[in-house]
């Protein structure tokens, strides 16, 4: 920058003015060369009071506006890039609200054709795999990525689907926290606000097993019971369901398994085995008309043998079904099933036992279980387990992360025109509480 435009930039930014000067307190500085800041305070230094004045010969001031010009320049030059910087900033903001904006419109319309309402993805075959050392098998089949249009064969879905709300028992019973007794009431309590019908409350295992469930006769005597709601249990054995009938529940839930390995490390016995135990349950619960349901777990794959065959699963379903349980739900307990591999199990358990007498009890494990859900929905099945926000997991099935939360499975419901009678708003809400007394967001 030349002199003249040092000065010219000083003159203007901090009103420095230079001229010749003749101080009277200094007579012998009258040469023309003098000059004198009329400033109190300059940043260099220099300063001015009254007629006591310091002065300096305009080489040497020369060289002093030189390098504050210098000094101005680099501030000019950072204040330049700090603008582009914040241009930068605001470019990437705008981009941020254009990705919002279209979040927005897919959320104003169901456009995803798996969940039909959130317009998520719910199929992902690039989801990363458990570890191994969880014990979890790779899926049973190769997930697709082909999704179905969201109006392709909705002529198939059924009208009406009944939601089984299992959180308070699956959804709870894998909880390292002992949850109070107060809080499971009056979490069941809002649950039978929400329009659900069938809520499956506790279990009467020991609790030296499931500690969690140790609390199931205080739970079961102190809901406000709503007509019309279903609050059942699950029961492993005659004690179990002699002590869940005098505590007040109104249906019993018996459970086996598909595979071998898992019946043995999650009730001590074989497959055969515990469908003879379950004999003399089903004959109690006759002669007290107590209603039945009946799960079959690791229908589509098991952490212990991999793949489970449909031929199993319909053997037990079938074996279920004939001692008398009125409905049987088929549980991909680790959620490694695909929606070909639910498509083929099907096909199987339906030669076998009415489809009108079928449900599914989906894990998320590898955010499949919407698209599974479809799949059953289209071949005839009108139940479906749910645990409201996505709680649960087995004690006995390592890498089972939690059902298919049921706010996902009733907003895609909704989304393609099924009805629940459930209120999705008072779901949310008791899917809050229980996620704030498990410290979870």
């Amino acid at each position: 920058m030349e002199n003249q435009e040092v000065r010219r930039v000083l003159s203007s930014e901090f009103q420095v003015h230079l001229r010749e000067h003749v101080s009277p307190a200094h007579p012998t500085f009258t040469h023309p060369n003098n000059i004198c800041w009329q400033v109190k305070v300059w940043p260099n230094g220099f300063t001015c009071s009254g007629y006591r004045c310091q002065t300096l010969p305009k080489a040497e001031l020369r060289k002093q506006l030189q390098a504050v010009g210098s000094q101005v320049v680099d501030t000019l030059s950072n204040l330049e890039a700090e603008r582009d910087r914040l241009r930068q900033t605001l470019a990437g903001l705008a981009d941020n609200n254009a990705k919002l904006l279209k979040q927005k419109k897919k959320l104003e319309k169901p456009t995803c054709p798996t969940c039909g309402w959130f317009g998520m993805d719910a199929l992902d075959a690039n989801m990363d795999p458990v570890p191994a050392d969880e014990g979890v098998p790779e899926a049973t089949e190769a997930a697709s990525t082909e999704v179905p249009d969201s109006t392709d064969n909705d002529e198939t879905l059924p009208k009406r689907v009944r939601i089984v709300e299992v959180g308070p028992r699956d959804g709870l019973q894998n909880e390292k926290t002992i949850v109070p007794t107060e809080t499971k009431i009056q979490f069941i309590n809002m649950l039978s606000e929400t329009g659900l019908t069938h809520i499956e409350s506790t279990s009467f295992v020991s609790p030296k097993w499931v500690p969690q469930m140790g609390d199931h006769d205080e739970v079961m005597r102190g809901l406000i019971k709503k007509p019309g709601i279903c609050y059942a249990v699950l029961t492993p054995n005659l004690k179990g369901f002699q002590a869940a009938v005098k505590a007040g529940a109104s249906e019993v839930a018996i459970f086996g398994a598909a595979s071998e390995l898992f019946s043995k490390k999650n009730i001590n016995c074989s497959v055969e085995e515990s469908l003879q135990r379950f004999e003399e349950v089903m004959k109690a619960a006759k002669k007290a008309n107590v209603p039945v349901r009946g799960y079959v777990s690791c229908v589509l794959g098991c952490p212990y043998e991999g793949k489970v065959a449909p031929e199993k699963v319909a053997h037990v379903a079938k074996s279920l079904y004939a001692m008398g349980c009125y409905e049987i739900s088929l549980g991909d307990t680790i959620g490694v099933g695909t929606p070909e591999g639910m498509r083929k199990m099907l096909e199987v358990v339906t030669k076998e036992v009415p489809v009108s007498a079928l449900a599914v009890h989906c894990h998320d494990t590898y955010g499949q279980a919407l698209a599974n859900i479809l799949i059953a929905l289209k071949m005839g099945v009108n139940v479906i387990d749910a645990s409201v926000a996505g709680l649960g997991g087995c004690p006995y099935a390592q890498g089972a992360p939690g059902n298919v939360a049921t706010e996902a499975v009733v907003s895609m419901l909704h989304g393609r025109g099924i009805h629940t009678g459930v209120d999705l708003h008072k779901l949310k809400i008791a899917g809050t509480f229980i996620c704030a007394a498990l410290n979870r967001q």
